[in-house]
């Protein structure tokens, strides 16, 4: 009875030390998703106000962004913004009849003129793309736009 008792307890041992290492070894590198918030502004004070908005996940290559209460079919670019008039285009999507939009692509961003305290510069917009010809505005109407709550 002794010598099970000993076995089973050097197999805890053994077993306790397995699990330890196997844990030990488990990657702790993984990329972190990060969120950034758009909302729908006041453009004379930049105030945000009830309205659309959206949420931008991502990471150092990629992102997903759901937007809300926007304009029904209607066709909006998520851009990230290079200083006026350019922009990098990262997604293009039509709204549904619930004037929600889904998009994914590559987090391809262009550095802006402006920095906050910080040293983020990175600005990302969502914009109707009737508004943009390429990868410039063509017109300018930043009350159907949203727009970042930070930069990134």
């Amino acid at each position: 009875m002794k010598k099970i008792l000993l076995m089973s307890l050097m197999m805890s041992i053994l077993l306790v030390s397995s699990v330890a290492m196997v844990m030990a070894v488990k990657p702790v590198d993984s990329p972190k998703t990060s969120h950034l918030y758009l909302y729908e502004k006041d453009p004379a004070t930049w105030e945000i106000v009830d309205g659309a908005w959206g949420k931008v996940m991502y990471k150092d290559d990629s992102f997903v962004f759901n937007g809300h209460n926007l304009m029904v079919n209607t066709e909006y670019t998520l851009v990230s913004y290079c200083g006026w008039p350019n922009v990098e285009i990262l997604g293009t999507a039509t709204t549904n009849n619930g004037g929600n939009v889904n998009l994914a692509g590559s987090m391809i961003t262009c550095v802006s003129d402006a920095e906050d305290e910080e040293g983020h510069n990175v600005k990302i917009w969502l914009v109707e793309s009737s508004d943009l010809t390429g990868n410039a505005f063509n017109s300018w109407s930043p009350e159907e736009y949203l727009f970042e709550n930070n930069l990134i």
